[in-house]
């Protein structure tokens, strides 16, 4: 998988293929899925890449549903007062805020 993440890195920021890249983040994502269950933190890590990458391409709607589900897996597996349950917290509300300009 780790082949996989730098392959999509390089279609992201050296190639600017971010279909490619989310492509290859999705076929990671169900993968880890497969192998670990829905809410498995490898699972939110991809789902966070995926997120930038529709940031970027001003998908943010998309861009919220997969800080959403990020978030979901956190506080399972973090609980609720973990500062990286905070930082999805604060980056879901900062993508909104941009989708309502």
């Amino acid at each position: 998988e780790l082949g996989k993440e730098s392959l999509a890195l390089v279609h992201s920021q050296v190639f600017h293929n971010n279909r490619k890249a989310l492509q290859i983040y999705e076929s990671m994502f169900q993968n880890q899925e497969t192998e670990y269950g829905i809410g498995h933190l490898n699972c939110a890590n991809i789902l966070g890449k995926m997120s930038v990458i529709f940031i970027e391409q001003h998908e943010l709607g998309k861009a919220v549903k997969c800080l959403e589900r990020v978030l979901e897996c956190q506080i399972s597996h973090l609980g609720r007062e973990h500062e990286d349950v905070m930082n999805t917290k604060l980056s879901i509300a900062k993508v909104k805020q941009l989708a309502s300009r």
